[in-house]
């Protein structure tokens, strides 16, 4: 069995509104879809007609816009230890990877985190499991205190290692 370390990959990702985190996550879920990783929603506000809206006015194929629908896009609650077991004991041994995708307030965030990392430990978890917390940037002051527990950022560009994409306080003076 993979240590927990291995086992958990975490990204961040910002965003304006819940229309600008849909347009951001959109390309990523395609692709999570085309490589057939499961992937999980767990969100604090209820997505499903902003993904709509933009799907509809993208250009993809039928299938692949009804596999991005069937994704649970309504809101997750409660999440509890039990609950999150219980979706991640679904997926165990059927994809490669998990990611699952997280998207609320600092609280909401920082209870489903630590029950991700709960499942993790207490069960024979065998997958890469990615968990890319969302966070509303205009709710927060300090974007700084979030990245330092992420070791990725998820941007339009991708999910990227946090120190190509801001540059440290420290590597300013060198």
């Amino acid at each position: 069995m993979k240590d927990q370390e291995n086992q958990m990959k975490k990204v961040c990702g910002f965003y304006v509104n819940e229309m600008h985190f849909t347009t951001m996550i959109l390309p990523y879920i395609r692709k999570e879809i085309e490589a057939k990783d499961e992937l999980i929603t767990i969100l604090q506000k209820d997505m499903k007609v902003n993904v709509e809206e933009v799907l509809s006015r993208m250009n993809l194929n039928e299938v692949l816009q009804n596999k991005i629908l069937n994704i649970s896009w309504n809101k997750t609650n409660p999440i509890k230890y039990s609950k999150i077991k219980q979706i991640i004991e679904q997926t165990n041994g059927q994809a490669q990877n998990v990611t699952i995708l997280i998207n609320g307030d600092k609280e909401f965030i920082t209870m489903v985190n630590q029950n991700i990392e709960k499942v993790i430990k207490d069960t024979s978890m065998q997958n890469l499991v990615t968990v890319i917390n969302f966070y509303d940037v205009t709710k927060f002051e300090n974007v700084t205190e979030i990245t330092s527990l992420h070791d990725y950022i998820l941007n339009t560009s991708g999910i990227r290692k946090i120190e190509e994409v801001f540059i440290k306080e420290d590597k300013k003076d060198a």
